[in-house]
Formats: structure tokens, sequence, C-alpha cells
């Protein structure tokens, strides 16, 4: 069972095709430099400081410290500004490691996340709303040839479950929607709208076409004054915003197969909504999907350790801890690799042998994934 086999049932509960990311280039040369050498100057100031509040080595050590502050900070600027989001957060992350008591550092690394999930946030509506758009013009053509043709009960079939999608791309669409509207993203609100409104009606999506026309209306004006800026969001989001965001977030977190962030997503929608029946049985097929995926993933790290290919079994038992923590077995094959690793790492040059690994035993296979009811708003 692959991982997207695992997760096919939970991306119906929650509509769709959502998201991808690009092969990020690297930081150029010129920036890759200077934030090497203050790097290296950082790292030697290191080794040669002292305790002493007036060691002149002290002093050395701060002024290093703050070149290699101020050399990521522009590194990270300069991504940021040539639209790589995420290699400037990269970059700070690694900066962090190295100044992990930097306010200047964290801060920036705060916007950074901030900025990238807002952006993910409107990509994913867009992607919905594409999808929808393809979903609805598809059905259209498939009515005007259903007369023409002899009854396909397989299509029949597929047809039916994307109808089903549909009807939860709407909620999610109408969800982005009103997000898009709470920052003030008009061309985003109105594309969402009007997606949802072509599979649910006008109806349906009322209310946030309403907010849409009221911040498009320009307000009367008496004399000349200065063009006004748009308003701004509120410091404090309200519950329905929170949960709206949430809501997007965890279809995102599905579709991309990050069960990890999906589980504290639906903690997170239980804690704002309530236990409802919903919420409940997605909770019990995200579990599932994690069990089932946690099972798979034991099968295979078993096999390749077997193989003498302990490497790729140990990042396979790390994952299976990032899912699951308290998994013993992973956490002692994972011991058991990294024993072996660091064995051959010392017979490295002086035998070409591999030394025979020790079997790992294997775990007992959970039940197929239960698809559920999709959350409604």
């Amino acid at each position: 069972m692959t991982l997207s086999r695992t997760l096919l049932p939970l991306l119906l509960l929650v509509a769709g095709v959502l998201p991808g990311c690009a092969q990020l280039p690297q930081p150029t040369p010129a920036e890759d430099a200077r934030l090497s050498t203050a790097l290296e100057e950082y790292t030697s100031a290191k080794t040669t400081g002292t305790h002493e509040a007036d060691s002149p080595a002290r002093e050395q050590l701060a002024r290093a410290r703050l070149s290699y502050i101020n050399a990521a900070l522009e590194a990270a600027g300069q991504q940021q500004r040539a639209g790589e989001w995420f290699q400037a957060q990269q970059l700070l992350d690694e900066a962090l490691i190295q100044a992990p008591d930097s306010q200047q550092l964290s801060a920036a690394r705060a916007q950074i996340e901030t900025e990238i999930a807002a952006r993910l946030r409107i990509n994913d509506c867009q992607l919905g709303a594409a999808r929808a758009r393809y979903l609805s013009d598809k059905f259209g053509l498939l009515e005007q040839r259903a007369p023409l043709e002899f009854k396909d009960y397989l299509q029949d079939w597929k047809s039916k479950r994307e109808r089903e999608e549909l009807e939860q791309l709407a909620v999610q669409l109408r969800d982005c929607a009103g997000t898009a509207l709470d920052d003030y993203q008009l061309g985003v609100a109105e594309e969402t709208i009007a997606a949802a409104s072509r599979i649910n009606g006008a109806e349906f999506i009322a209310t946030e076409r309403q907010r849409l026309e009221q911040l498009r209306k320009p307000a009367p004006v008496t004399k000349p004054v200065k063009a006004q800026a748009p308003p701004k969001r509120p410091a404090v989001e309200t519950p329905q915003q929170h949960i709206r965001k949430a809501r997007i977030a965890l279809q995102s977190a599905i579709t991309r197969g990050d069960l990890r962030q999906a589980k504290a997503y639906i903690v997170e929608l239980r804690q704002l909504e309530g236990d409802t029946p919903q919420l409940l049985e997605l909770d019990k097929s995200v579990s599932e999907a994690i069990a089932a995926f946690i099972t798979e993933t034991h099968e295979r790290a078993n096999a390749l350790y077997r193989a003498q290919q302990i490497e790729q079994a140990r990042d396979l038992w790390q994952k299976i801890l990032e899912l699951d923590p308290e998994d013993t077995q992973a956490r002692a094959n994972l011991e058991r690799a990294e024993r072996v690793l660091k064995k051959l790492e010392e017979l490295q040059g002086r035998t070409p042998e591999v030394t025979p690994v020790t079997p790992v035993t294997p775990v007992t296979p959970v039940t197929p994934v239960t698809p559920v009811t999709p959350v409604t708003p």
C-alpha cells in the first residue's frame, strides 16, 4: 500500500486537488560567498573566544556574530524579494542553528513563515476554484453526450464521485472566499465566489458576495481627498476566521500527505467547533490512515534493512517516529540501524565487506481506511 492509496479516502472527505512545490534555485554566488565568509569568521571567533567579559577575543566574537546575522538577513531578504520564500526560510533556519538566541533572525523567520502560509492559502483556494471549473465544464459536456451514447456504468460511478467532490469543493471555496475577504484579497474572493456559486447557486454564497460588493463600493466623496488605503484587517481574528483558516489548512495538509499536520488541525478544529460527528469521523479516518502508513513503512524499512540498505531503512523509521513518537519498535530499530551505520563508518577503508545485520521484527498489518462523510461548515 502506497501513501497515495492510504490517503485516497481522505481526499474524498475534503476538497481536492491542491498543491505542489517547485524546484527552488540556489542562492547567487555573491550571496553565498558573503554568507560563507561571515560564517567562517564567526566559527573561527567562537573557537578562539573566551568567557572573560573584557577580552578582545570576546569583542571579536560579538562583531563576528553580528556580521553573520546581518549577512544572513540580507541574503534571506534577497531571496524573499526574488520570490524564493521557502529558500529564504531554509536560510534563516540554518542561521538560527548558529545563533539560536538572535531576536532579529527569529522575527524575520516568523514574518516569512506568515507570508508563506498566506500565499499557500491563496494558491490552494485558486487551485480549488480551477478544479471546480473543470468539473463543472466536464459535467455539462457529459450531459450533452449522454443521449447519444450507450449507458456506461463505470463512467456513471466516476461521475458520482466527482459530483461528491464538487459538493465538498463548494464548501471549501466558500471558506476561501471568507478568508480572502478578511485579508482584502478581492480578486481571489471574486474567483472563489464565482466557482462556488456555479456549483451550489447564488444563495449558497450570498453573504460573501454581499461583503465583496461592500468592500468594492467606493466611499462617498464630498471634497478632494487622498486615495484611501484598503481597510486593515483586525489585529485579533474572530473565531469564524480562525475556523475557516484551519479548514483550508486541513484540506491542504491531507492533499500534501502531511498526516501529522492533518491530525493537528483536526485537534484544533475540535477545540474550536466541538466534537461534531463529522470531525470525529474524520479524526478516526486520519488515525487509521496514519496506522496504515506506519504499518506499510515498517514493512518497507524491514525489507531495506534485510537488503543491507541501512540508511534508507533508518530514514523510514525516523518518519514513523515523526508520526508516532511512542512507536517503541521503530525507535528500537532506528537505534539498531544507527549502531550498524556507526560500526560500518568505523570499518570503512579497512574492509569492503558489509557487516551482517540483525533481523528486525515485522509488524501486524492494520485494516484499510474506511471513507467517511465530508466535513460541513
